[in-house]
């Protein structure tokens, strides 16, 4: 076992998924999310998983004899590879949805959560570099942290938005 417990980071993140669909599933009328919906579900779903599939990373490579640094780059460049997917698919799902929809998206959030990404990809890679300090799970742990700020941030405007609402999210 690693010795840094990242359990909170599975238990938040599955938790947090859990009841989101929970929320849809009752808040659904017509057993489809419309393009606005399903963007922040999506989003909402992947903020609150690659926190909690990261966290196991550390038990699942300490069972293979892999510790310490080495964890920490393996563990760097996952997340490296999870935050550039998450923000691909951001992207991608954003361009696919109808310009009603897409305007519904606040300008503010996605400042915050590309502007996020970007913070959090570029301390990453240096930290893989080793600068300004030797490689540690410091800025991975703080990105998993902000992947689940953001994913509740999703969460809160899933249940106080409704689902089919036109105002901004």
């Amino acid at each position: 076992m690693s010795d840094l417990d990242l359990s909170v980071f599975v238990e938040f993140g599955v938790g947090l998924a859990g009841f989101s669909g929970v929320v849809v599933a009752f808040a659904q009328r017509s057993g489809r999310l419309g393009d606005y919906d399903r963007f922040r579900v999506i989003q909402l779903l992947m903020g609150a998983l690659i926190p909690a599939f990261l966290g196991l990373l550390p038990v699942i490579l300490a069972s293979f004899g892999i510790k310490g640094e080495e964890t920490w780059r393996i563990a760097g460049i996952a997340f490296i590879v999870s935050l550039l997917a998450n923000s691909g698919a951001a992207i991608v799902y954003a361009r696919r949805m109808s310009p009603k929809a897409r305007r519904s998206l606040s300008p503010v959030i996605w400042l915050i959560s590309l502007g996020g990404g970007v913070f959090f990809l570029i301390w990453n890679a240096l930290n893989l570099m080793g600068w300004p300090r030797p490689v540690s799970f410091g800025p991975v742990v703080a990105g998993m942290t902000w992947l689940l700020a953001m994913a509740s941030l999703m969460f809160f405007r899933l249940l106080l938005v409704r689902l089919g609402d036109e105002p901004k999210a």
